[in-house]
Formats: structure tokens, C-alpha cells, sequence
């Protein structure tokens, strides 16, 4: 029932050991009596997960032991797994550290699937596991509930996770009102003297390397990183860039904005702060900039209070259309669509 291969029972003077095996699906006794010491955790880990020289191993290893050493997230003491509940994220883990693409976990109603789903993104989160296996970056993780009060409970749930990695389940927009724990590499750096004070770190607009790539393409700035790659999926002409906040719009980061035919389009509400912005850097970079005030004109006041921007004013505008070219580039989507019978609104 544990799937654990080896357990140990004693009454403090004898030690008595149960080792088990698994052949063609099912649990065997292998090596069962009295033993003369407990294994060691390495001695353990070594028996469990024994080193092979099949290609692809080394890489096996790196990532079970990354998954092994991030502790399970307690909420401070107050939640822990039921055994069953370890063994699926051990089990799923493994499946991933092997390279396995489709995993699928099936449980009883109440036995505490969204905290597996929970521990595994927790994981998953901490060590960087991506598609490609590289750490280079965490990973992006969808959970996806057919009933919006199981979408709630969910992220409740999730919420041991820093403020600025989630994404309200009802808006998709970046959660923004915690301060979370992300912080800068140069930042902890200078607190460790292992960088000069004077350091300054120079930031730049998001997908500004496709001004290098496409030198001939009018240029769009929009503030969210989210709005620019949707815009990139619609709008192909245009070089999309995001300044990534309210106040990334400067005169050091337009450098490269040189010659270039730019248009801004502020999110609801900011109009007259990047119509100032827009001057200053005009008056200081040779570029035709411009601000657009497509937004202004189509909010309403609901709207305006929850931040309406180009990528909603484009989802609203173009569903069929947006959806159509998300499909024709991952036609996964649509075998998603049919499978769950789901309907655009």
C-alpha cells in the first residue's frame, strides 16, 4: 500500500527490516529479518535510486535530487501531506525528472488533489524545472478546474506562493499587491560586497532585442509584458515592446528608439502620464513618438478602475480571430477545446 521499498520496525534493543522490490507492477518481498543498523540517508537514497549509465542519467539524477532537497511547504506547520499524498508528488516528480511529457493522477473526491497539484507547482517553482530541463527559468504552470468555486479553492490553496507570481484566476492579470519575495541578483550582491556600491543596473524594454532583428518595423509600447506578446500574436507589423510598469517609459531606455516610428498606447487612466513622458523623450531622442489614445476612448468606468489595457481591448475585439492564431500556433489548443467541450464567451 506504501510503494516504500525499504521499512524498518524495532522495539530499541533489535532492528527488524523489511525490504521490497517491484516485478512486472507488484510489490515483493526481497530481503526480510533482523539487521544489525539502520541504513544511512546516502545508503538509503543510493539503494532506492541506484546509479545506471543509460544516456540521460546524469541529467535523471541532477533533477531528482534538485525535487528531494526543496521541502515540502507546511504553511508554517499548520498543513502536511498524508502519506498517500507524498508518494503521488514523489511519483510525479520522478516521472518528470525521467523526461516523461504526459502524467496523469487520478484520485477519490476529497483526498486532497489541489494540495498534490499544490506541492508538485511548489516544486516545480523552486527548482526552475522547465520544458527544457536547463533551470534558466521557473516554470509558467495552468491549472485548470471546470467550476469557478474549485478555481477559488485552488487559489487559496496556492498561496504560499509569493504575490507576484500568480495571476487572478478570473482576470488573468498579474497579481501586483504584495510585495513577494523576488529580488535583484545586483541588489544582494552589493549587501555582500561582492559588487561595487557605485554599481547601477541599466534595464532596457521588454523585447527590445526585436528592434535589432526587424530595424525596418514601426514600433508599439505597451506597459505589460503580457500585452506586447499578445499584440506580437495579432498585429505582426509592428515591433512590440513593454516598459513593464506604470513608470518604465525613460529617456536612458529610448536610446534605442532612435529614428525609429513609435506609438504608445497607456493602459486606462495613464494617458496624461505618458503624454508628459512622451514629450520629454521626444525632446531628447531624434524619434517620431506618438500616444495613442485608443484606450480613453473605448473604457468605461468600470473598466478604468480595474486597469483595461490594448491586450483586453484586443481579446474583446478580435476573440475568433485571437483564438484562431493561437491554435494555428499550438494546435494542442484546440484538441484541449474538444476534449472538454469548451465554448468561447
Amino acid at each position: 500500500m506504501f510503494t516504500l521499498e525499504t521499512t524498518y520496525s524495532t522495539n530499541g534493543r533489535e532492528i527488524y527490516q523489511i525490504s521490497m522490490k517491484q516485478v512486472d507492477g507488484q510489490w515483493i518481498s526481497s530481503n526480510e529479518g533482523l539487521v544489525s543498523d539502520f541504513l544511512s540517508p546516502e545508503q538509503l537514497w543510493n539503494k532506492t535510486f541506484p546509479k545506471t549509465n543509460e544516456h540521460g542519467a546524469e541529467l535523471v539524477e541532477e533533477w531528482r535530487e534538485k525535487f528531494a532537497n526543496v521541502p515540502f511547504e507546511d504553511k508554517s506547520g499548520t498543513w502536511q501531506l498524508r502519506y498517500y499524498q507524498e508518494i503521488a508528488v514523489k511519483n510525479t516528480l520522478e516521472a518528470l525528472a525521467n523526461g516523461k511529457e504526459r502524467i496523469l493522477l487520478t484520485l477519490a473526491t476529497g483526498t486532497g488533489k489541489t494540495a498534490i497539484a499544490f506541492q508538485i507547482a511548489w516544486k516545480l517553482f523552486q527548482t526552475r524545472w522547465n520544458l527544457q530541463r536547463n533551470g534558466s527559468r521557473r516554470p509558467r504552470i495552468l491549472l485548470l478546474a471546470d467550476r469557478n468555486i474549485l478555481a477559488d479553492q485552488a487559489y487559496n490553496s496556492f498561496s504560499a506562493f509569493p504575490d507576484d507570481a500568480l495571476c487572478n484566476p478570473k482576470t488573468g492579470k498579474r497579481v501586483k499587491n504584495g510585495a513577494g519575495n523576488i529580488n535583484w541578483v545586483h541588489s544582494i550582491l552589493k549587501r555582500k560586497n561582492s559588487l561595487s556600491h557605485n554599481f547601477n543596473l541599466c534595464q532596457c524594454y521588454f523585447g527590445e532585442h526585436l528592434l535589432r532583428q526587424y530595424p525596418n518595423k514601426p514600433v508599439a509600447i505597451v506597459e505589460g509584458e503580457k500585452t506586447a506578446v499578445i499584440g506580437s500574436m495579432i498585429y505582426k507589423d509592428f515591433n512590440w515592446l513593454a516598459a513593464g510598469n506604470l513608470n518604465g517609459l525613460s529617456v536612458s531606455k529610448s536610446e534605442v528608439l532612435k529614428d525609429k516610428y513609435v506609438t504608445l498606447y497607456p493602459d486606462s487612466g495613464c494617458m496624461e502620464k505618458w503624454t508628459k513622458k512622451m514629450r520629454e523623450i521626444r525632446s531628447r531622442i531624434p524619434a517620431k513618438i506618438s500616444v495613442s489614445d485608443l484606450i480613453e476612448k473605448h473604457v468605461n468606468e468600470n473598466e478604468l478602475q480595474h486597469g483595461y489595457d490594448l491586450a483586453d481591448y484586443i481579446i474583446d475585439n478580435t476573440k475568433s480571430d485571437t483564438l484562431q492564431k493561437m491554435i494555428e500556433i499550438n494546435p494542442a489548443l484546440q484538441s484541449l477545446i474538444d476534449e472538454l467541450g469548451l465554448e468561447e464567451v
